[in-house]
């Protein structure tokens, strides 16, 4: 798992990935994009289906770069940087 000191910022790119954990789900980092005066991230997120782990499901969302920084830094979502 990558990670940065306390006094560097986290500079999210395209093909960064995230791991949730609780929900099994990946995420991968697509494109970054401005909505409402704030920076976003479209994503990729793949995650099995509770009544069968062997079947996973893939759906495209948007997050604001803000609450994926703060969810990594608080320790919910495992980050990966891409090369």
């Amino acid at each position: 798992m990558a990670t940065k000191s306390n006094n560097e910022e986290l500079q999210l790119r395209p093909g960064d990935m995230v791991y949730f954990e609780s929900n099994l789900a990946t995420g991968i980092l697509l494109e970054r994009f401005w909505k409402d005066d704030e920076p976003w991230w479209k994503y990729l997120l793949r995650s099995p289906r509770r009544s069968n782990l062997q079947y996973f499901l893939v759906n495209q969302f948007e997050a604001s770069e803000g609450n994926l920084l703060v969810s990594i830094k608080d320790g919910q979502f495992e980050y990966y940087a891409g090369k």
